[in-house]
């Protein structure tokens, strides 16, 4: 058994690593060789994609209704109060990377579930083989 071509985009993708600097990232592509030969760890990581994308489709959902308080009249929450859930699954979504990122050995280097975005390259860093430093979440 080995990972599909897009379970291994989605891996890359959650722990924070774009698709298209997979070719300097040889340790967590070796990794990602080796997790796809052990059945029982492809299992767990299988299941751990699949919770990632429950998480997004309904921090995705809880976007579209944030700060709803009551439709009928439309009353909004103030400020914070409906954001709530969208902390909360912004924060579930980052334990299940950090689960990614135990079974693979490799840290987050910029948070999916955050909204910076992409930073810049010193994920290349000390933490790799190239010197730099790890993002922090939350």
């Amino acid at each position: 058994m080995a990972f599909t071509t897009a379970q291994k985009i989605s891996i890359r993708k959650y722990l924070g690593l774009p698709s298209v600097h997979l070719d300097q990232d040889s340790r967590l592509e070796s990794a990602i060789d080796l997790i796809g030969t052990v059945p029982e760890a492809q299992t767990e990581v299988e299941a751990l994609l699949t919770q990632l994308t429950a998480v997004q489709t309904e921090l995705t959902n809880s976007l579209a209704q944030a700060g709803l308080k009551r439709a009928e009249d439309v009353e909004w929450y103030q400020a914070g109060a409906g954001s709530s859930v969208i902390d909360q699954k912004r924060a579930e979504g980052r334990r299940y990377c950090n689960q990614l990122s135990i079974i693979f050995g490799v840290p987050i280097v910029h948070d999916y579930f955050g909204e910076g975005g992409y930073q810049d390259d010193s994920w290349r860093g000390t933490s790799f083989q190239y010197g730099g430093g790890i993002i922090p979440l939350g």
